[in-house]
C-alpha cells in the first residue's frame, strides 16, 4: 500500500487515502474529518463527505502470476498511480498499483499470483479536497475516515504531511531487482512484491540517515537519483531481517553508506530550497530546522 500521503503547503490539493489492508472491499459513502497544524480537528459530529474511487470491473482473461498486464472487456478507467484491489474467488486480496488503463491495462509490479477470468477489480481510494487554510503550515496532519466496507461501518485514521515540495514516483520492485538482484533470495516470504521492504527501507533507513545529514525530506524534488542508496538500504535491511552472517550485514551497511555518499555529491539533482546562506545540503541548514525535521519523522 502507498506510503504517507504528502500535500503541498498552501494548496487546495486532493488528499488520497486508502482503507486498512485488512479491508475486503470497496468503501461506500466515505466521510472524513481533517486536522493539521493550521486547523484543529473538527468535533466528532462534523464529518464531510469524501469521494470513493468508482472503479468496479472484472477481468475478461486470466492474468498469470508475475504478469504486468490486466485484460478487460471495457476500459475500467483506472487512474495511473492509484492502488486497486483484486478479489479472486479463492479468498485472497491482491493489491496493485495501476500504471495505465484501457482494455489492456498495465500494473507497476508483477502480480504475486494468478487472477482467473471474472476476478473483480475495485477501486479503494478515497479522495478529499483540502482547503488552503488547512495546508497553510507545513507539518503533520491526520484525516479520520469512516466508510461502509463489505456491509460493515469501519473507522480508521491516516497520517499525512503538508510539505514544501512534492517529489515523484518512488522505487519499484522492478527497479530494485534490476539494480540489486541479490535481493531475490533475501525477499521475506510475506513480501511477494518487495513493497514492504522498499517502504521500510525508506522509512527506517533512508529518512533517518538523510535527516542525520540535515537534509529536509520535504525539500527533495526528485527521488530517482536516490534509487541507488535506497536499493542498497533494502539489501541492508533484508540482511538484518534474515539474520545473515555478520560479515554480510556489515558489507551491506558499508555499501549503503558509500552509495549515499555518492548521491550527496550530486545533491543538486534531487534537492533544492537553499539555506539562508545560499548553500544546499548538510551545511545549509540551521540546528532548529534540523531538530524540527527529526521531531516530524
Amino acid at each position: 500500500m502507498p506510503r504517507t500521503p504528502r500535500i503541498l503547503e498552501n494548496s487546495t490539493d486532493t488528499l488520497l487515502v486508502y482503507p486498512p489492508e485488512t479491508s475486503a472491499g470497496a468503501p461506500v459513502s466515505p466521510e472524513v474529518r481533517v486536522g493539521t497544524l493550521a486547523v484543529s480537528l473538527p468535533d466528532d459530529d462534523s464529518w464531510q463527505a469524501a469521494t470513493p474511487d468508482p472503479v468496479s470491473s472484472t477481468l475478461s482473461a486470466e492474468a498469470a502470476k508475475r504478469t504486468t498486464v490486466l485484460t478487460f472487456g471495457v476500459d475500467p478507467s483506472l487512474t495511473p498511480g492509484r492502488t486497486y484491489l483484486a478479489l479472486p474467488t479463492t479468498g485472497e486480496r491482491v493489491f496493485f498499483q495501476a500504471s495505465s488503463t484501457g482494455t489492456s491495462a498495465s500494473v507497476a509490479d508483477p502480480l504475486p499470483m494468478t487472477l482467473p477470468v471474472g476476478t473483480p477489480i475495485v477501486g479503494i481510494a478515497i479522495t478529499h479536497d483540502l482547503t488552503a487554510a488547512e495546508t497553510d503550515i507545513a507539518g503533520r496532519g491526520v484525516v479520520k475516515v469512516k466508510a461502509t466496507i463489505d456491509g460493515d461501518e469501519q473507522k480508521w485514521d491516516v497520517a499525512f504531511r503538508v510539505v514544501r515540495a512534492i517529489f515523484g514516483q518512488g522505487l519499484t520492485s522492478h527497479d530494485l531487482i534490476t539494480r540489486r538482484p541479490e535481493m531475490i533470495p533475501l525477499r521475506p516470504a510475506t513480501d511477494d512484491d518487495y513493497t514492504e521492504t522498499i517502504e521500510a527501507a525508506w522509512d527506517d533507513i533512508m529518512e533517518p540517515h538523510l535527516a542525520g545529514r540535515r537534509y529536509l525530506i520535504d525539500r527533495i524534488h526528485s527521488l530517482e537519483p536516490l534509487f541507488a542508496p535506497w536499493s542498497s538500504a533494502c539489501v541492508w535491511l533484508s540482511t538484518r531481517a534474515a539474520r545473515a552472517e555478520r560479515d554480510q550485514r556489515e558489507a551491506a551497511e558499508r555499501d549503503f553508506t558509500n552509495s549515499l555518499d555518492l548521491a550527496t555529491r550530486s545533491v543538486d539533482l534531487w534537492y533544492d530550497s537553499p539555506g539562508d546562506d545560499g548553500t544546499t545540503g548538510e551545511e545549509g541548514h540551521n540546528e532548529a530546522a534540523h531538530d524540527a525535521m527529526v521531531v516530524e519523522l
